[in-house]
Protein backbone atom coordinates (compact mmCIF):
# COMPACT_ATOMS: atom_id res chain seq x y z
CA UNK A 1 0.00 0.00 0.00
CA UNK A 2 1.61 3.76 -0.76
CA UNK A 3 -0.64 6.79 -0.08
CA UNK A 4 -0.28 9.34 -2.89
CA UNK A 5 -0.86 12.81 -1.21
CA UNK A 6 -0.61 15.74 -3.91
CA UNK A 7 1.10 18.82 -1.93
CA UNK A 8 -2.05 21.01 -2.44
CA UNK A 9 -3.64 18.10 -0.36
CA UNK A 10 -0.56 18.06 2.29
CA UNK A 11 -0.81 21.63 2.64
CA UNK A 12 -4.54 21.55 3.25
CA UNK A 13 -3.94 19.33 5.61
CA UNK A 14 -1.21 20.95 7.05
CA UNK A 15 -3.27 24.51 7.00
CA UNK A 16 -5.86 22.79 9.35
CA UNK A 17 -3.39 21.31 11.81
CA UNK A 18 -1.72 24.65 12.36
CA UNK A 19 -5.31 26.83 12.56
CA UNK A 20 -6.80 24.79 15.62
CA UNK A 21 -3.23 24.31 17.18
CA UNK A 22 -2.84 23.74 19.73
CA UNK A 23 -5.79 21.62 19.93
CA UNK A 24 -6.25 18.38 17.31
CA UNK A 25 -7.60 18.69 13.50
CA UNK A 26 -9.04 15.88 12.01
CA UNK A 27 -11.13 14.79 9.40
CA UNK A 28 -10.76 12.45 6.26
CA UNK A 29 -9.36 12.07 2.91
CA UNK A 30 -11.18 11.18 0.11
CA UNK A 31 -9.78 10.21 -3.32
CA UNK A 32 -8.93 6.53 -5.40
CA UNK A 33 -7.95 3.17 -4.49
CA UNK A 34 -6.22 1.41 -7.34
CA UNK A 35 -4.95 -1.64 -6.36
CA UNK A 36 -3.30 -0.55 -3.37
CA UNK A 37 -2.08 3.03 -4.38
CA UNK A 38 -4.45 5.01 -2.90
CA UNK A 39 -4.49 8.60 -4.58
CA UNK A 40 -6.16 11.85 -2.41
CA UNK A 41 -8.11 14.44 -3.97
CA UNK A 42 -9.90 15.96 -1.45
CA UNK A 43 -9.45 16.81 2.47
CA UNK A 44 -12.62 16.78 4.09
CA UNK A 45 -12.15 18.40 7.45
CA UNK A 46 -14.29 17.42 10.52
CA UNK A 47 -14.33 19.69 13.59
CA UNK A 48 -13.04 18.52 16.83
CA UNK A 49 -15.69 18.09 19.66
CA UNK A 50 -13.13 17.23 21.92
CA UNK A 51 -12.19 19.80 24.91
CA UNK A 52 -8.53 18.46 25.90
CA UNK A 53 -6.10 19.46 23.38
CA UNK A 54 -4.18 16.18 22.98
CA UNK A 55 -7.53 14.33 22.27
CA UNK A 56 -9.91 14.49 19.11
CA UNK A 57 -13.56 13.56 18.66
CA UNK A 58 -15.68 13.55 15.58
CA UNK A 59 -19.50 14.02 15.37
CA UNK A 60 -21.29 10.70 13.75
CA UNK A 61 -23.17 12.97 10.97
CA UNK A 62 -19.38 13.80 10.30
CA UNK A 63 -18.71 10.38 9.36
CA UNK A 64 -22.06 10.13 7.55
CA UNK A 65 -21.27 13.08 5.67
CA UNK A 66 -17.89 12.42 4.52
CA UNK A 67 -19.63 8.97 3.11
CA UNK A 68 -22.16 11.38 1.07
CA UNK A 69 -19.70 13.30 -0.02
CA UNK A 70 -17.74 10.61 -1.11
CA UNK A 71 -20.56 8.81 -3.09
CA UNK A 72 -21.79 12.02 -4.68
CA UNK A 73 -18.34 12.67 -6.27
CA UNK A 74 -17.70 8.63 -6.61
CA UNK A 75 -14.68 8.74 -3.82
CA UNK A 76 -14.10 6.79 -1.85
CA UNK A 77 -13.17 7.77 2.10
CA UNK A 78 -9.23 6.69 1.73
CA UNK A 79 -8.81 7.62 5.89
CA UNK A 80 -8.82 9.95 8.84
CA UNK A 81 -6.09 12.11 9.92
CA UNK A 82 -5.35 14.05 13.11
CA UNK A 83 -2.65 16.15 14.07
CA UNK A 84 -0.42 15.83 17.16
CA UNK A 85 0.70 19.30 19.08
CA UNK A 86 4.18 19.14 20.45
CA UNK A 87 5.16 15.36 19.74
CA UNK A 88 5.95 13.35 16.65
CA UNK A 89 3.99 11.31 13.87
CA UNK A 90 3.65 8.10 15.58
CA UNK A 91 0.26 6.75 16.62
CA UNK A 92 -0.25 7.36 20.26
CA UNK A 93 -1.23 5.20 22.79
CA UNK A 94 -4.72 6.12 22.29
CA UNK A 95 -4.72 6.12 18.82
CA UNK A 96 -4.07 2.58 19.61
CA UNK A 97 -6.85 2.05 21.21
CA UNK A 98 -9.49 4.06 19.53
CA UNK A 99 -8.60 3.81 15.96
CA UNK A 100 -10.50 2.01 12.99
CA UNK A 101 -8.25 -1.52 12.32
CA UNK A 102 -8.18 -1.99 8.70
CA UNK A 103 -8.24 2.06 7.73
CA UNK A 104 -5.77 4.06 6.73
CA UNK A 105 -4.62 6.80 9.81
CA UNK A 106 -2.40 9.60 8.78
CA UNK A 107 -1.03 12.02 11.75
CA UNK A 108 0.59 15.03 11.42
CA UNK A 109 3.00 16.69 14.01
CA UNK A 110 2.88 20.24 14.18
CA UNK A 111 6.02 19.92 16.78
CA UNK A 112 8.14 19.07 13.56
CA UNK A 113 6.23 19.90 10.78
CA UNK A 114 5.63 16.05 9.59
CA UNK A 115 3.09 13.53 8.66
CA UNK A 116 2.74 10.05 8.41
CA UNK A 117 0.83 7.78 7.37
CA UNK A 118 -0.16 4.25 9.20
CA UNK A 119 -2.07 1.33 8.50
CA UNK A 120 -4.10 -0.27 12.27
CA UNK A 121 -4.24 -3.98 11.89
CA UNK A 122 -6.74 -5.68 14.29
CA UNK A 123 -4.28 -6.20 16.82
CA UNK A 124 -3.88 -2.50 17.11
CA UNK A 125 -0.12 -2.44 15.56
CA UNK A 126 0.26 0.44 13.14
CA UNK A 127 2.30 -0.44 9.94
CA UNK A 128 3.72 2.32 8.18
CA UNK A 129 2.55 3.15 5.01
CA UNK A 130 4.65 5.35 2.34
CA UNK A 131 3.40 9.08 1.18
CA UNK A 132 4.52 9.66 -2.51
CA UNK A 133 4.08 13.40 -3.60
CA UNK A 134 2.81 11.75 -7.18
CA UNK A 135 2.97 8.39 -8.35
CA UNK A 136 6.12 8.99 -10.45
CA UNK A 137 8.38 9.30 -7.48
Amino acid sequence: MILVLPDAIRNQMSVHASTVHPSECCGFLLGRNADGVLTASEVFPVRNLSARPDRYEMAPEAVLNVDHRARARKLEVLGAYHSHSGVDALPSEIDRREAFPGMLHIVLSTLKNDMRAWLRSENGDFTPVPIMSNPHE
